[in-house]
Formats: structure tokens, sequence, C-alpha cells
């Protein structure tokens, strides 16, 4: 049995959700052994704590592999999926940077983050998957936002 087009974009809309999920678990983890190593590596520093260096390395990290995996040859969904750890860590790091303010300044700024994000896709021709992968995302960070998820 063939599949249609339509059944093709559903499994590839949940494949993209369920790796995303993952993708996030995974993220967070290797971000609490970020922290690990910070506190081990940068006990004694004066110019850089702990906490701050493992969100850089992380930061680079997710940069390194955005660029390979966008690079790469791999199909669009497997790309889609990747690039909602990227742009979790984005929102994430918003509502972390701007966590005081209320919550309408919080969707704002994502709001505007997501716009700019949807304006690249669209200069860069990138597919359907890529689209859905940021409505995901957004959503869910949303969510974390209005359900007052504690991460």
């Amino acid at each position: 049995m063939k599949l249609q087009s339509w059944q093709k974009n559903v499994l590839s809309a949940l494949f993209i959700t369920v790796g995303a999920y993952l993708l996030f678990f995974l993220g967070f983890l290797l971000m609490g052994l970020l922290a690990r190593v910070g506190v081990m590596l940068m006990r004694d520093s004066v110019f850089l704590t702990p906490g701050l260096f493992a969100r850089i390395l992380f930061g680079i990290t997710l940069l390194i592999g955005l660029w390979f995996v966008s690079r790469s040859k791999l199909p669009d969904m497997l790309k889609a999926t990747y690039f909602t750890l990227p742009l979790m860590a984005i929102y994430m790091t918003i509502g972390i940077a701007l966590y005081p303010e209320p919550d309408l300044v919080l969707v704002g700024v994502g709001s505007l983050v997501t716009g700019a994000i949807f304006f690249y896709l669209y200069k860069q021709k990138l597919s359907w998957e890529y689209y859905f992968a940021t409505i995901a995302t957004a959503i869910t960070a949303l969510l974390v936002l209005l359900l007052d998820i504690q991460i």
C-alpha cells in the first residue's frame, strides 16, 4: 500500500513533534551536564560564572550542530526536527531574560522572534516542515508560559 501525499505529511508532522520533544529532553540533559562541568571548571573564576559558562557552551554547541545539519544532505523532515532545539533554546532564553516582565511582554517578544524566523524561512524558500517546526515550538513555549511550567 502506497501512502498518499497527505498521509506522508501527517507522518512528517508527527515525527517532527515527537522528535522535538525528545530533543528538548536531551537538550536539557546536555545543559545540566554542561552546568556540572561549568561548576568544576569555573569554580574560582572571577569573570565567568558556571551557569553563564554552561549557557555559552550550550549555545555554541547548538549553533555548530545547526550549521552542520543545515548543510547536510539529510531530508528536510530531520533538519526541521533539529531546528526545534535551537529555536526552543531561544524561546527559553527570552523567557528567562524577561521573567520579571508581564506575560504580554514575553508573548510580544516571542511573536517578534517567530515573525523574524518566518521571514527567514520564506526568504530561504524552505519547506513547510520548517514552518510546522517553528509553529509547534512556539506553541510549546507559549504553553510553558501560560501554564506556568517551571523549567
